[in-house]
């Protein structure tokens, strides 16, 4: 067999080849779809966490990505507590942590205090009195917001100043940036997600539509 036969007979093996694969490739794609996971929900709702309002077994639960300093996140808390003056125990809401350190400085700093409120069951209340006190994240400040709460302040010091809740902090963030979070708040409601300080028929058109799923 002369040269130019073979390498003809080479090449136009090869497309066959490469044409078989490809079919091969689409048959299996069609036959069995690669199901894709739903990434919009966050997964880690810590029950054990007093950082979840109520049993998270609550027919919607709202996962809210948020930063002590970040004055959209204050914006949106009249919003949460009418929806939880509405709703009551048929939403439950779960924070997360996601301070953006480059442009608020002291948001690491008040979220640190506030898992160590945490420790003492009154992360709610110290929450609360840092969006209200927003800014005002100096050291002597947050220990006088457990003061005001009727903490222990021994210990709420010793926690502040171990670092020990850094850890949390950063998983929280990390979860946030799995998610594809640049900002804040952003919320998830049964895995729907809400971007920014919306008005509450936002909230409540989600939340309605959830809990028809559910039979209420």
């Amino acid at each position: 067999m002369n040269e130019p036969l073979k390498t003809k007979l080479f090449i136009g093996g090869s497309i066959l080849l490469v044409v078989g694969l490809l079919l091969l490739v689409l048959f299996v794609d069609v036959l069995f779809p690669v199901q894709q996971g739903d990434t919009s929900a966050p997964l880690g709702v810590e029950r054990g966490r007093a950082n979840v309002s109520t049993d998270v077994s609550a027919p919607v639960v709202i996962v809210e990505f948020s930063d002590f300093q970040c004055p959209f996140c204050r914006k949106a808390l009249p919003t949460l507590k009418q929806i939880k003056a509405v709703y009551g125990d048929d939403v439950a809401f779960v924070y997360k942590h996601f301070p953006l350190a480059s442009i608020h400085p002291l948001a690491m700093r008040a979220a640190e205090a506030s898992e160590c409120a945490r420790d003492q069951g009154k992360f709610w209340q110290y929450h609360d009195l840092l969006f209200e006190n927003q800014g005002a994240f100096q050291d002597d400040k947050l220990v006088s917001y457990a003061e005001e709460l009727g903490m222990d302040t021994r210990m709420f010091k010793d926690c502040l100043a171990s670092g020990a809740k850094r850890l949390i902090i950063q998983r929280d963030f990390q979860e946030g940036l799995d998610q594809g979070l640049q900002g804040t708040p952003i919320f998830f409601i049964n895995g729907r997600r809400l971007e920014g300080a919306q008005p509450y028929s936002e909230f409540k058109r989600i939340i309605d539509e959830e809990l028809t799923k559910h039979g209420k």
